[in-house]
């Protein structure tokens, strides 16, 4: 089967983890629920903050533990790429209008 889809695989590591082979699927469903989570909560942002940095951690966790790509330096793109998610994700909570306007 991976002989069949090769591209669906291109730069991981199949011969790693089982696991590694449901890689893109996890991919795609992230992708999803993104895009449901703000469609459908556009009127509740802390909903969409709150699902987004769970997304974020779970992707760290999963990266780590199932190791799925070949090259090292994708590793490092992909943290480097999820830390400047969360670093946005809590630039938002502090200018959302959920928060209290403090006077400073």
């Amino acid at each position: 089967m991976l002989e069949k889809y090769h591209t669906f695989y291109e730069g991981l590591n199949v011969e790693g983890s089982p696991n590694v082979v449901l890689y893109p699927l996890y991919f795609m469903v992230r992708r999803l629920l993104l895009g449901l989570t703000i469609v459908l909560l556009d009127q509740t942002v802390i909903w969409q903050v709150a699902m987004k940095t769970a997304s974020v951690i779970a992707n760290v966790i999963l990266v780590g533990q199932i190791m799925p790509f070949t090259d090292h330096s994708k590793y490092k793109m992909e943290f480097v790429n999820e830390v400047l998610v969360m670093f946005v994700l809590y630039h938002m909570i502090i200018f959302t209008p959920f928060l209290h306007d403090f006077e400073v």
